[in-house]
């Protein structure tokens, strides 16, 4: 478990705007918190560490999206403090449960798969490892473990990496702020996968 200690130090209410007309949550609100995480180095505790990010709880579709400038520390573990110093009739479930079906009607809507794993004959293994199979014969047919997609908006590329039922997506805006390309996702991926 970390030692770190995490502190809100913003927090505003938007609404969201729907970037496309299916989208299912067009009148959730979205509350925004800039936060600053610190650490100590265990060994030496005069070594301190500080991160700083966004929480953003989606009302409609009830996720929590956490942001930061680096992949340290880890969402769960921001999650996991977030948890601590919540009020006590408020309770965080981490993780996704999506069904396969939703996951796959996910990677559909990418530009590009860049890689897919899937629970093949109770070992994990990439799409393009599967003899005789191509990607369109194991869609919704497998678990996904881990998809590796790019989506194209802007004339710009955004990879995401969906892994251990989490979202990662590899962009976004100064000081770990979610800007509109990650809403973008975000959107597709409520609609797709929370949705269902």
């Amino acid at each position: 478990m970390s030692n770190g200690q995490l502190v809100i130090t913003s927090v505003e209410v938007t609404d969201v705007v729907p970037l496309f007309e299916e989208y299912p949550y067009s009148d959730q609100q979205i509350l925004k918190a800039q936060f600053k995480y610190e650490t100590t180095n265990p060994f030496d505790e005069s070594v301190k560490r500080e991160y700083s990010g966004e929480l953003s709880y989606r009302s409609g579709s009830d996720i929590i999206l956490v942001s930061t400038e680096s992949d340290t520390p880890s969402s769960g573990e921001i999650i996991q403090k977030l948890g601590k110093i919540l009020p006590e009739n408020v309770d965080i479930y981490p993780g996704l449960f999506p069904t396969r079906q939703a996951i796959w009607n996910f990677i559909k809507e990418a530009d590009e798969v860049l890689e897919v794993e899937v629970l093949y004959n109770g070992e994990i293994r990439s799409h393009s490892e599967i003899d005789d199979l191509n990607l369109a014969d194991i869609a919704g047919e497998y678990i996904v473990e881990r998809a590796d997609i790019v989506f194209e908006r802007n004339k710009q590329n955004i990879l995401v990496t969906y892994a251990d039922d989490s979202l990662n997506i590899q962009n976004q805006g100064e000081k770990g702020e979610i800007n509109d390309d990650t809403e973008f996702i975000t959107q597709i991926f409520e609609r797709e996968v929370i949705n269902k």
